[in-house]
């Protein structure tokens, strides 16, 4: 397969599972919005630099 199309497919899946830990910590009501801004925008940044930069 090609690179992109796994590390697509990677990140694809990932999405899935953060939601629901969100959801789980959600209702737990241990749910840090700030923490969940900063390491959001982390995996952004990397979900788009990433690629580039194989």
């Amino acid at each position: 397969m090609p690179t992109l199309m796994v590390v697509g497919t990677t990140i694809f899946v990932l999405v899935f599972n953060s939601v629901a830990g969100i959801g789980g910590y959600f209702m737990l009501g241990r749910f840090d919005l700030s923490l969940t801004l900063l390491l959001g925008s982390g995996a952004v940044i990397g979900a788009l630099l990433g690629p580039k930069l194989l």
